[in-house]
């Protein structure tokens, strides 16, 4: 095991810094394969190929024969912090790449690095789930097809998340764009959420003091954006989102719990429910 501080000190006179966190020191092979990646990668750059989908394929060539854990990964990230700075942050392309390999379903990433790291959770597969607890940068889970949960307190700058299954925002999350935004919201924190978007299939629940607000668009129901008191079948099921997974704000395992309670299927299940609700209303 080895130790580094991962939080920025705190000017005098302010809250004095988090203790030293504790980390699984990266296996030989891992950190072997991350030098090699980085190596490709500033050939990537030299040649003007600054394309993270070869850099994220190599990443899992690279790890083909290294059975790396989301510990190890972190671990990798705090050893190379400072090593790495010339490196503009990219460093999350491979690790996403470890995300991927690990058999871990529920990826945690708890850091709040002085160097912000892009592209965490790029490419993450629909049977994962990616947890941020701490400081996610710029493209986090650019691309991604799982379930993405942003704890209170923590920050995620997304992608292009239009994939993504959907997110579960306590803390702080920023959308560059529509295109950053995933096709299902349940919004408990603070929320960038543009609702004028002109995707084809969104369902947000925004539960932003002090009204609640929905919007839901797809090719079968355009409720467009409203209250769900208009509706009291609606505003009923709304709340009843709440009180299940609002508990998730201080320990995401509430949040999953609740995903399992709702079956293989969790946000399709809850697109059937809303739909089913709003064709009763008469919007259909």
């Amino acid at each position: 095991m080895f130790e580094q501080m991962t939080y920025k000190m705190q000017p005098a006179g302010h809250e004095q810094p988090k203790p030293k966190r504790s980390y699984t020191e990266p296996s030989s092979q891992l950190k072997h394969a991350f030098e090699t990646w980085l190596k490709e990668w500033d050939h990537l750059i030299k040649k003007g190929e600054k394309h993270t989908k070869t850099a994220y394929l190599n990443a899992l060539q690279m790890l083909k024969d290294v059975n790396p854990s989301v510990a190890e990964a972190h671990g990798l990230l705090i050893g190379y912090n400072d090593v790495t700075s010339n490196k503009k942050s990219f460093e999350g392309v491979f690790i996403s790449a470890v995300y991927a390999k690990t058999p871990d379903k529920h990826i945690v990433f708890d850091l709040d690095l002085e160097k912000r790291i892009h592209y965490l959770g790029l490419y993450l597969p629909k049977d994962k789930v990616f947890i941020n607890k701490g400081f996610a940068s710029q493209f986090a889970c650019e691309e991604s097809k799982g379930i993405i949960i942003n704890q209170e307190g923590a920050k995620l700058f997304a992608g292009s998340v239009e994939k993504a299954a959907g997110i579960i925002n306590y803390g702080n999350a920023y959308f560059g764009s529509s295109s950053a935004r995933p096709p299902f919201i349940l919004n408990f924190g603070r929320a960038d959420i543009d609702h004028s978007t002109q995707s084809l299939d969104i369902l947000i629940f925004n539960y932003q003091e002090p009204n609640y607000s929905f919007k839901g668009l797809n090719k079968k129901i355009n409720c467009g954006d409203l209250s769900p008191s208009e509706i009291p079948e609606l505003m009923k099921y709304a709340e009843d989102l709440k009180k299940q997974f609002e508990p998730g704000r201080n320990d995401y395992k509430f949040a999953l719990e609740e995903f399992e309670r709702l079956g293989p299927h969790p946000i399709e299940k809850i697109r059937e429910n809303v739909e089913a609700i709003l064709r009763r209303a008469g919007y259909a």
